[in-house]
C-alpha cells in the first residue's frame, strides 16, 4: 500500500491535475468521465494507494478541489436531477452482481442414485 508521510505524522496528499471538464491525472493514472476526480479516487485505491490518503486537485497552479480521503471520494458519484447537482453514493455494477442472491447448489434427485443393471 502506498503511503507517504509528512513531518508530524500526516499523510501527504496525492496531487492531481484536472484537464478540461472530464479528465483527471495523478500518480501515473489518467481517467475520463463526468466526475473524473471521484473516478480517479477509485482507480488509485485499485492500484494500491491507502484509502485514507487525501487528494488535492489542481487546474494549473490553482487548487480547486480537496478530497479528505480517496476512500471517501471513491464512495461518491455526481447525481444530476431536476433539482440540481449533488453527491450520491457510488453503486459499483461489479458489487451489485456480488450482492445478488446466489443460485442454490445443484442437488441430484434420489432417482439418479439407483444403479441401472
Amino acid at each position: 500500500m502506498h503511503k507517504t508521510y509528512w513531518k508530524g505524522g500526516k499523510i501527504q496528499p496525492i496531487r492531481a491535475e484536472i484537464v478540461g471538464n472530464s479528465q483527471a491525472m495523478a500518480a501515473g493514472v489518467t481517467v475520463q468521465g463526468k466526475a473524473p476526480v471521484l473516478s480517479l479516487c477509485r482507480q488509485l485505491i485499485a492500484i494500491g494507494h491507502d484509502p485514507q490518503t487525501p487528494l488535492e486537485a489542481y487546474r494549473g497552479k490553482v487548487l480547486c478541489l480537496r478530497v479528505r480521503s480517496i476512500g471517501e471520494g471513491a464512495k461518491l458519484r455526481v447525481k444530476e436531477d431536476g433539482l440540481g447537482t449533488k453527491f450520491a453514493l457510488y453503486d459499483d455494477p461489479r458489487q451489485r452482481l456480488k450482492r445478488q442472491t446466489p443460485m442454490p447448489p445443484f442437488v441430484e434427485s434420489a432417482e439418479n442414485d439407483d444403479e441401472v443393471a
